[in-house]
């Protein structure tokens, strides 16, 4: 586990809250996220739509706030808002500032996407969906156990190797099941902050990750040029080299790509001699790899 980049730095919640001080709240006040890409909004935005809808009936001080990357997205969610009877009453967009949304929502109603992760890391309870044909409730309630294989699609939920957040995916219905989502975090006891509780733990996972050296350590020990000393070997797999050479030289694992690739002498998951392992022109193996490691230096 890397992490993630909008984790590489922390969220300025005292800029956020005075940028949102200033934005009229509803009772509840619910951030509705249909998606950035266009086939996502079309697909998402009339489900929010018609849960949002649901939600006014008995809240009908509700107000919703829609983040979009760009203003060119504000005229598809109009177009499909009128094909679908007028925009909804108290919803407002916003243009380039998602955390602003966030910062400002009682809750979310979230397509599942990395957008989870910037409603977690505010630790703000969220409804989770992703809508697929209906054409395919049949052959996914048949087949989908066998072809899907994880428990979870939602990534708070993948990372926690648990449901801490609600997550309608595939959903192949209306608007209702999202807002009963909505009622449970308003009105069940304990429901909401035992999210947050949730939420918070996926967050410590998090810290002291920084995503971009981690990941280009891991690149390394794909291809070789890195050594790990973690439990089980090289990323967990195969044997680390149990002898070394007389001029102590680090030991290195079997490479990649399976026998006589090692970095090394004397290694024990080649099970090639040292003479033949190392016999050719050119540069020995251990020297590409001692130079990899220094040019690191």
């Amino acid at each position: 586990f890397i992490g993630h980049p909008l984790f590489n730095a922390p969220v300025d919640t005292t800029a956020l809250a005075r940028l949102v001080g200033a934005w009229p709240r509803g009772s509840p006040s619910v951030a509705l996220m249909p998606g950035s890409r266009p086939g996502e909004i079309e697909r998402c935005w009339p489900l929010l739509i018609d849960a949002y809808k649901r939600l006014r009936l008995d809240f009908p001080q509700a107000m919703g706030v829609v983040p979009v990357v760009h203003e060119l997205v504000q005229d598809q969610l109009h177009r499909i808002a009128n094909e679908l009877g007028g925009w909804p009453e108290n919803v407002y967009v916003v243009s380039g500032n998602t955390d602003a949304a966030i910062a400002w929502c009682d809750f979310a109603l979230v397509a599942s996407g990395t957008v989870t992760l910037q409603v977690a890391r505010q630790i703000k309870p969220m409804v989770t969906f992703y809508p697929a044909s209906p054409a395919l409730r049949v052959p996914y309630g048949l087949f989908g156990r066998w072809v899907f294989k994880t428990a979870y699609f939602t990534l708070p939920n993948l990372i926690a190797n648990r449901a801490v957040v609600p997550e309608l995916a595939p959903h192949f219905g209306d608007g209702h099941a999202l807002t009963v989502g909505a009622y449970r975090l308003m009105r069940q006891p304990g429901y909401a902050d035992a999210q947050r509780a949730g939420l918070r733990e996926i967050i410590g996972k998090f810290d002291g990750k920084a995503c971009g050296p981690l990941a280009a350590a891991s690149s390394e020990q794909v291809v070789g040029l890195r050594w790990s000393p973690a439990p089980g070997g090289w990323l967990g797999r195969g044997t680390i080299a149990q002898e070394t050479s007389a001029d102590n030289d680090p030991p290195v694992r079997a490479g990649p790509l399976g026998r006589g690739t090692a970095h090394g002498r004397g290694c024990r998951g080649c099970h090639l001699p040292n003479r033949q392992r190392l016999a050719g022109p050119g540069p020995r193996p251990l020297d590409i790899h001692r130079r990899a490691l220094e040019a690191r230096r």
